[in-house]
């Protein structure tokens, strides 16, 4: 028998209310998801899948336009037609009992697992053989707090089991915000004995075993700067008793990006600062000052470090800062944060003297230097806390770290700015 070939995906999140500054741009950043999704039919078309996994969250809460329904339906018609069932599990934003699942008519062709319970789905071939056993469950409610894993049956026989469920597995360091929804350990699923876990939940794409039977696609579309890069799906070819072949493959059509610029020390003046900017953009972006039209990015851009373009940063200044990169920068979302931007002060100069500045730096020398001096400065609602006499003093002393360089950009720069 050739082998098992399926798309996963997962975290679609259709019609996202994104966060945006302008109308428009909103309006492209839901409809990249959609775009995003036909290109994960298309992939499962072009390339004659078996199957098409949805590992949850399908939809985002109570949004769903009648537009992205229709979409939706035509997507799933399309697969229909080619003869390829799509196994959907429903997962935290979008429940069984609180979504629009049952509200949509889907084609034939969808098994959706929505009611908090196990089932197993036999995906058959032309005449009727065997392919695999598809075995999911989708949450019930949008705040499922128990081990579903723990309760999906092991394997037995010689036929290849893929097990769909979104869960938040425990111990990963990338989880980021995701809440412990479905929470499950790694044991939970490797002692299943599965060929291949399709997972959901977490938004990074990562395999969680060695052998890669067990991955997170992470989801089609960034929806906000912290989730920065390529995203999609992944193409899994498997055979029984052999490991998968996976590929990832880009869906995405708007790619969120981060740049951090530090640099700022030799920058007094706000074209300064501009031209500063355009060339680490367009650097970042690959991009050439001669790039004509706009390409499908969302930049976020975070001023840090000591300038004196600090005394020329305020509200008003930093928006026309935005509008004049949207000229210059091919991107069509551009956001600056500057509240990391920092005067260009020297300590030692605040340290003689008889203002209060002086005294509080000369406090924090002492403390730092004296244990006693430490104890008599600690907060009464620390010292009734349950860390011994040492590890206090530790944990004071860390917290002076870098207090005298605070304590005089707090006093003498937002005096000057």
């Amino acid at each position: 028998m050739k082998p098992l070939k399926f798309v996963h995906m997962a975290d679609v999140h259709l019609d996202t209310g994104f966060y945006s500054k302008d109308e428009n741009t909103g309006r492209k950043l839901r409809d990249a998801l959609r775009q995003a999704f036909r290109r994960g039919v298309d992939l499962a078309v072009d390339q004659k899948a078996d199957c098409l996994l949805i590992a949850g969250d399908l939809f985002d809460n109570e949004r769903l336009s009648f537009e992205t329904e229709c979409f939706l339906i035509e997507q799933m018609e399309r697969l229909n037609r080619e003869g390829i069932p799509v196994y959907y599990a429903a997962g935290n934003h979008d429940p069984g009992l609180k979504s629009h699942i049952a509200r949509i008519r889907w084609p034939g062709n969808v098994v959706v697992f929505a009611d908090g319970k196990v089932h197993t789905e036999l995906l058959t071939g032309p005449g009727g053989e065997i392919k695999a056993k598809i075995i999911s469950c989708g949450h019930q409610t949008n705040r499922e707090g128990g081990n579903l894993a723990a309760l999906f049956p092991k394997a037995e026989g010689d036929v290849i089991h893929i097990g769909m469920l979104h869960t938040m597995v425990a111990g990963l360091s990338s989880a980021g915000s995701h809440e412990k929804y479905a929470p499950c350990s790694l044991a939970d699923l490797i002692t299943a004995g599965y060929d291949y876990w399709a997972l959901g939940h977490v938004h990074q794409r990562q395999a969680l075993d060695a052998q890669g039977r067990i991955q997170y696609p992470g989801n089609l579309q960034g929806r906000d700067p912290g989730e920065t890069g390529e995203k999609g799906c992944l193409l899994v070819e498997i055979g029984k008793g052999s490991l998968p072949q996976i590929s990832f493959c880009p869906l995405s059509s708007i790619q969120w990006h981060w740049l951090v610029l530090d640099g700022l020390g030799g920058i007094s003046a706000l074209d300064e600062l501009l031209d500063y900017t355009v060339d680490k953009c367009l650097a970042f972006l690959g991009k050439s000052a001669a790039s004509t039209g706009k390409a499908d990015n969302m930049l976020r851009i975070q001023l840090s470090g000591q300038s004196p373009v600090y005394y020329k940063l305020n509200p008003e200044d930093v928006r026309e800062l935005e509008r004049q990169l949207s000229y210059r920068v091919p991107a069509i979302g551009i956001d600056v944060l500057w509240e990391d931007v920092e005067p260009p002060v020297d300590i030692d100069d605040y340290r003689e003297g008889t203002h209060v500045l002086a005294e509080v730096l000369d406090l924090i020398d002492k403390a730092g230097a004296d244990d006693d001096l430490l104890q008599q400065l600690m907060p009464a609602k620390l010292a009734a806390g349950r860390m011994n006499p040492s590890e206090t003093t530790d944990y004071l002393r860390g917290l002076l770290l870098g207090l005298d360089r605070e304590a005089v950009v707090r006093m003498v720069g937002e005096v000057k700015r």
